[in-house]
């Protein structure tokens, strides 16, 4: 774990891989992963939005966040009313995620719990750019 005025950054290892990831605090928020795997590693996100909440995404479509499953592909730019998350290479934004429950039948939070997922795909760096706004 390194700390540094600007960021910081970790790496780990699993097996034959290896990420080191970067946070960067100035002059804006990235955060950074890289590996130098020959293989394409896939990084998921877990966004803080929940169900009756709206997406707008880089297409220009809005996607509310309801009883519907929903999947959009080529995404790079996510936003809300409060914040922006914007991807240097497009992925796949997934509702709903539902967190395991081990105390329901099928292990899976119901309704409001659930999460929505970024899911993109990599090789050598990727770069996630955020932004904060303030709430209208």
């Amino acid at each position: 774990l390194d700390l540094a005025d600007d960021g910081i950054s970790a790496e780990a290892e699993y097996g034959s891989y290896s990420v080191k990831l970067t946070w960067i605090v100035k002059p804006f928020p990235v955060l950074e992963l890289a590996s130098p795997a020959d293989r394409v590693l896939t990084t998921q996100l877990a966004l803080a939005v929940g169900h009756g909440e709206s997406l707008y995404l880089d297409s220009g479509q809005v996607l509310l966040l309801s009883e519907e499953d929903a999947e959009v592909s080529d995404v790079t730019t996510i936003s809300t009313d409060t914040w922006v998350m914007e991807a240097d290479r497009p992925g796949r934004l997934v509702w709903p995620i539902r967190p395991f429950d081990p105390y329901t039948t099928d292990n899976e939070t119901r309704g409001r719990s659930a999460c929505c997922l970024f899911s993109v795909d990599w090789q050598g760096k990727i770069r996630l750019k955020f932004e904060a706004r303030k709430a209208t």
